[in-house]
This record gives C-alpha cells, structure tokens and sequence, in this order.
C-alpha cells in the first residue's frame, strides 16, 4: 500500500472516530525492517502537544515488528 494510500486511510479513521490519529509505523519489508526506537518520543509528544486541549481523546496505532516500546 502506498504512503498516500495509508494516508487517506488515517483520515478516514480520524473522521470516523471523530478524534486525531497518531500513527507510529516503522518498516516492515524484508530485508528494510527498521524497530521501534526511543528517539521518536520527543516528535510524538510534539505531535501531542499539537492537538487542542479541549480533545480529550485520541488513537495511537502502531505498526512494527519489534524494538524498544519504552
């Protein structure tokens, strides 16, 4: 599936939950595979400090085959 493929798709889900998506996918082709790692933390709280206070909730998919899930 494409990047823009994936995209429509999280905004497809974000309107139908009516709430932000916040998704985390890491490769998973053979011999490209990449693990989750602690130096994304700091651009996914980015990310969260980007969404409105009023918004309470929020989904958080994650796509990998492994790494650090701290």
């Amino acid at each position: 599936m494409s990047y823009s493929e994936r995209k429509k798709l999280y905004k497809s889900h974000e309107t139908k939950r009516n709430r932000p998506l916040i998704a985390y996918v890491t490769s998973i082709r053979q011999n490209m595979s990449a693990q989750m790692a602690s130096d994304a933390i700091s651009t996914i709280i980015e990310q969260i400090n980007q969404i409105p206070p009023a918004q309470k909730e929020l989904d958080f998919l994650i796509i990998s085959k492994g790494g650090d899930p701290i």
